[in-house]
């Protein structure tokens, strides 16, 4: 009945390969990894047809074996891993592949798994014996995703495992909490970590933005010495190292600007002062903002480099010592909340939701690069000043929505004046209507660009 099934699901029949996965696991309630036809079950038809969707094959759970008693007692044994699953009470079903974060079908994919009883059993196999780990529970291997992936294409193109290399993101504060899972899970592939700024910045206010101890002052002061970014980026200087991947320095957002000097003095010092900072954690190079910068980069970089070395994995910062309350300290030392960091969030967000509607993911506001990130913490921080009621101004004044619906036209037309003949009524009414919503409703809005795809041409 389940071939029926899938043929059903998929509209077309499951290739030989898929086949004799589906047969195999039917008949002996078993999954071993890695399996010989991992490139077929994982990409599904052969012919590549995304009208057809994919077949993927997984296992339904709670506890990641493999990042709890499996790895250690593969290290313990000295032996590569391979996992062999089996579920003598196993119900064998076909469903949607649900998005890990949120929640919803994948279009087009459907996954065949197994869900796991509670008698399931494990055994983890080296290349001297078997380690039986006994009962547990077993989550579908989303996170081997990247090292499959990458193994099916370097096989396709015949290039040797491992080739392709894999620089990760870290933009968001719960993923601070796992760096030796994110290194663990592309291996091979792991080129190096990049610590986030302004998205991770984002991501501590919305997910925190109800703790009522949670109340950030102006944008501009929370910086990279704050108490938590400080933590958080040590830390990731610390494991990168300890696992030889290049930890890399977040993006100053100040810009050089080539028609004014003073500007780009300003910019250069900034960004120089910067890099010496991260440098001296143990950074191993940084991301830039414009190219103008890459010089100053490079020569800070360079001088910091023991002589012969070309980055700074060998400091494996064994002095760091950092734990989750350091990480979760939002304090920002003297921060406050001032009209000029409100009236700043206003214009910054509306300026760029603007360019973002007219096609462009990376604007220059006041001399700094901004992305959507920035807007994001721009219309988050207004919304939950609103909304908290120790939201208020360094002289006092309560944040409320009718003062910010007083200052919005009076940005605009501030933002009017330097626009000149550039000035876009239209996006900027579009704009201004969205921010006025984002920052109004009671509700938050997961993502600002969640609601503008709605109204991009």
């Amino acid at each position: 009945m389940l071939i029926e099934e899938v043929i059903a699901i998929l509209g077309r029949r499951p290739n030989t390969d898929e086949l004799k996965f589906i047969k195999s696991v039917m008949a002996s309630k078993q999954i071993q990894y890695p399996y010989p036809a991992l490139n077929s079950f994982i990409t599904g038809n052969e012919q590549g047809s995304a009208k057809n969707g994919r077949l993927i094959i997984g296992l339904e759970g709670k506890n990641n074996i493999i990042r709890t008693k499996a790895r250690m007692q593969c290290a313990a044994q000295g032996g590569a891993a391979q996992l062999k699953i089996s579920f003598p009470n196993a119900n064998f079903l076909v469903g949607d592949r649900i998005n890990s974060e949120h929640r919803k079908p994948v279009p087009g994919d459907k996954l065949i798994y197994l869900k796991a009883a509670a008698d399931a059993e494990a055994t983890l196999l080296n290349v001297w014996n078997e380690v039986p780990l006994g009962a547990v529970t077993v989550v579908n291997p989303g996170g081997l995703g990247a090292s499959i992936l990458s193994l099916c294409a370097e096989q396709e193109l015949g290039v040797t495992y491992g080739t392709i290399k894999a620089t990760v993101l870290l933009e968001t504060i719960l993923a601070a909490f796992e760096i030796e899972e994110i290194l663990y899970e592309l291996r091979e592939h792991m080129a190096g970590i990049n610590a986030g700024r302004w998205d991770y910045m984002f991501s501590a206010i919305k997910k925190f933005r109800h703790e009522p101890g949670f109340l950030w002052p102006d944008r501009a002061q929370v910086t990279m010495t704050a108490p938590m970014m400080r933590a958080y980026t040590e830390l990731l200087v610390q494991t990168c190292h300890k696992r030889g991947a290049h930890a890399i320095g977040g993006m100053a957002a100040f810009i050089p600007n080539r028609r004014d000097a003073e500007v780009t003095r300003v910019a250069l010092a900034k960004v120089k002062e910067d890099k010496e900072r991260e440098a001296q954690d143990g950074f191993d190079g940084s991301w830039v903002a414009h190219p103008d910068l890459v010089p100053v980069c490079t020569d800070v970089f360079s001088k910091s480099f023991e002589e012969g070395k070309v980055n700074q994995i060998h400091r494996l910062r064994e002095d760091v010592q950092v734990t989750p309350e350091m990480m979760l300290d939002f304090k920002i030392p003297g921060g406050k909340i001032t009209e000029p960091g409100l009236r700043n969030n206003i214009s910054v967000g509306i300026q760029y939701i603007s360019a973002w509607l007219k096609g462009t993911g990376a604007v220059a506001i006041f001399n700094l690069m901004e992305d959507a990130a920035t807007a994001e913490i721009a219309r988050s921080q207004v919304w939950q000043w609103i909304q908290h009621s120790e939201g208020k101004l360094d002289d006092g004044r309560q944040i409320t929505l009718e003062m910010v619906q007083t200052m919005i036209p009076e940005e605009l037309a501030k933002i009017r004046e330097a626009y000149g003949k550039a000035y876009d009524e239209e996006k900027m009414n579009q704009a201004t209507d969205l921010f006025t919503s984002l920052v109004s409703g009671d509700n938050f809005e997961e993502f600002l660009t969640i609601r503008a795809y709605d109204q991009l041409d």
